[in-house]
């Protein structure tokens, strides 16, 4: 189509309703490799109209209080067993049909993933620096596949003994693909192995999250530019907001004209349901209603017609697609899933947005093999952000002077997998045109004591529709949220570029404007918003029960104001030798203090992994602050801390 007929067919299009929106297993922790963040080694910065001003953190040497420096260990608290089978295959179970299913098989992972290297996302995958880190990447991924060959054999040799055939394998997570007929006393077979954690199926019937809202006509407040002004990012310019951001949905329409200008901001646009282990499938593009190219007008749209419209980042987005029609019938793909987690990792994505929900209940913490890949795909160095859902029953909070529907206190619900992961932040939404709670988001506390969601952005949002090349739609849920979250996890991540993710997650804790304690609901910490005009310091601590850390604050002379500080840490569920899958819940707090006796400020929440507290002034002089851990299932536990202030 030519230039003028593509003005042509973007006027004449309507501004359209639409109706889209869309735990842990490793033995140990990850070593710490070259490309991590060290321990005890400070970063800060100032970050304001003119830049990024790299800082001298306003604290002194660390003090441990008693004790020494332990190695981190893990946890010893026996999970439901039962779980061990995926509640989809009950049906196919009860038939003993003679006729293979198609699965997925996790076993017992004893393989450390290892972090990958950093990127230099300014520049093209072809930039020398960045060939060279793609090519560490590749031996990276061998290494890992020869690590586990050994394992492989094992379990081939088990599933082949009772009459499956391996159809895949992979190396980011201890698992197979594998087409086996399904009875009571085959699955009583299978589940003999202590080594098989979790049996599930190839595909699950499971709707993306729907949302019907009239986008109106003209400038509208639901507009993309609102949105990234109410999280902060519209302060923000390139390089700030360029970035790799993997993306799993439903597709992309890369026709579109908010995706489709120069230079590109769409990279890899790939087809996992259809294409083996390198999604090299021929229908990567989005299908329906489906709303992988609402999350990309969100992360990475141009400001096309005008920059209304223009989306969080400027970054390099690739697209993976893991859902799939069948029947009018929306299914997401786990293998696909898995494939995308793992192309993202390779491929060095910083941020991996995973727009997908396996609604099993949450007395059920399974280690199944989304949440495998996500949480590994942390340890190999990415970002994870994840939709909770949108199964809520009520909320309990509206802005001063907003009535707000529906706004009641609400009850539990079930989480998103995997977003109720360990090391993957849960997203929970609000109402972008009026900021009320949405009464339909997903929040709870899993069984192993995390609070969900972590942090809330903006949803109800317009952007690019799938109904043709310049079609409108407002885009809702927890799904339009999690966009948003990608592009601002992708900001933060190059506010401190050296960071690995569990700073990044630190950092977003303290973007948040709830302060702890905190209790179950649907805030965890709340809004996020970007810093501006801020001194931001950040690093990573290893505390143990009775030998907390403190750092020595010293404020100027003239006094600070809006000083907030978090902490965040990564958890971790594994399988025992005996095959018993196992969990840690660590009580770590934070605590501001102006003399030794005397606490400014704390949170001190049981359920959860942030803490975040914020005090509106202080005096110059020298402060502490505390972070301290309860008893623990762990000997140590590593901490990510950050704190700002305005002086």
């Amino acid at each position: 189509m030519s230039g003028s007929k593509r003005c042509a067919a973007w006027i004449a299009c309507a501004w359209l309703a639409a109706s889209c929106s869309a735990s842990c297993g490793q033995p140990a922790n990850p070593p710490v490799s070259k490309w991590e963040a060290p321990f005890l080694h400070p970063g800060a910065f100032f970050v304001d109209k003119r830049g990024i001003v790299p800082e001298r953190p306003p604290h002194g040497n660390y003090r441990r209080i008693g004790g020494s420096k332990t190695t981190p260990a893990r946890e010893s608290a026996v999970l439901d067993s039962a779980c061990r089978v995926h509640s989809a295959l009950g049906d196919a179970i009860d038939l003993a049909d003679a006729n293979p299913e198609t699965l997925m098989m996790c076993f017992r992972d004893t393989v450390q993933i290892p972090q990958f290297p950093r990127p230099v996302v300014a520049l093209p995958r072809t930039a020398p620096a960045n060939v060279t880190a793609l090519a560490q990447a590749d031996s990276l991924v061998l290494a890992l596949q020869t690590r586990r060959n050994a394992q492989f054999a094992a379990d081939t040799a088990f599933i082949q003994g009772l009459g499956g055939t391996v159809l895949e394998t992979y190396w980011l997570i201890q698992a197979f693909e594998v087409a086996i007929p399904l009875s009571h006393t085959k699955t009583d077979s299978l589940l003999s192995n202590p080594e098989l954690v979790r049996i599930e199926p190839r595909w699950i019937q499971s709707q993306p999250p729907q949302c019907t809202v009239t986008p109106g006509t003209g400038t509208n407040p639901t507009d993309l530019v609102v949105g990234r002004t109410r999280i902060g990012a519209i302060n923000y310019s390139a390089p700030t907001t360029t970035s790799w951001i993997g993306l799993l949905d439903t597709g992309v329409r890369e026709t579109h004209l908010l995706l489709n200008g120069t230079p590109a901001h769409l990279g890899l646009v790939l087809d996992c349901v259809n294409g083996g282990a390198n999604c090299t499938g021929k229908n990567p593009y989005d299908e329906d209603a489906g709303h992988g190219t609402s999350s990309a007008g969100v992360i990475a749209a141009f400001g096309v017609p005008d920059d209304r419209l223009r989306g969080v980042t400027d970054g390099m987005l690739d697209s993976y697609k893991v859902w799939f029609m069948r029947g009018k019938k929306w299914n997401l793909d786990v293998c696909a899933t898995v494939r995308g987690f793992q192309l993202a990792v390779k491929g060095l994505d910083q941020v991996i947005v995973a727009e997908m929900q396996d609604t099993l209940p949450p007395s059920c913490p399974v280690l199944g093999s989304i949440e495998d890949a996500a949480n590994h795909a942390f340890d190999a160095g990415a970002v994870v952000v994840a939709a909770d859902g949108n199964w809520g029953a009520g909320c309990a909070t509206s802005p001063p002077g907003v009535v707000c529907s529906g706004a009641t206190p609400g009850i539990p619900r079930v989480l998103g997998v995997p977003a109720s992961a360990c090391r993957v932040l849960g997203i929970g939404d609000y109402d972008l045109d009026r900021g009320c709670c949405d009464p339909s988001a997903s929040w709870n506390q899993t069984t192993d004591g995390r609070l969900k969601p972590d942090v809330q952005l903006p949803t109800t949002t317009r952007t690019a529709g799938n109904k043709n090349d310049c079609d409108l739609t407002s885009y809702g849920g927890t799904s339009a949220a999690t966009a948003y979250a990608g592009g601002a996890l992708a900001i933060l991540r190059n506010l401190a570029p050296r960071t690995d993710p569990g700073q990044a997650y630190s950092l977003a804790i303290l973007a948040g404007q709830e302060i702890g304690p905190f209790h179950i609901g649907e805030k965890g910490a709340g809004h996020l918003q970007l810093f501006w005009n801020d001194h931001v310091a950040y690093d990573k601590v290893s505390v143990s029960p009775g030998s907390p850390y403190e750092l020595p604050l010293t404020i100027p002379a003239t006094g600070a104001t809006n000083f907030r500080a978090a902490i965040w840490w990564p958890e971790d569920n594994r399988v025992t030798p005996t095959g018993s899958v196992t969990y840690t819940h660590n009580d770590i707090d934070l605590t501001l203090m102006d003399s030794p006796e005397h606490a400014i400020a704390s949170s001190a929440t049981v359920p959860g992994v942030f803490e975040r507290i914020a005090v509106p002034s202080l005096s110059g002089g020298t402060y502490t602050l505390r972070i301290s851990a309860k008893p623990t299932a762990v000997a140590a536990q590593t901490v990510y801390y950050s704190y700002a202030m305005k002086y």
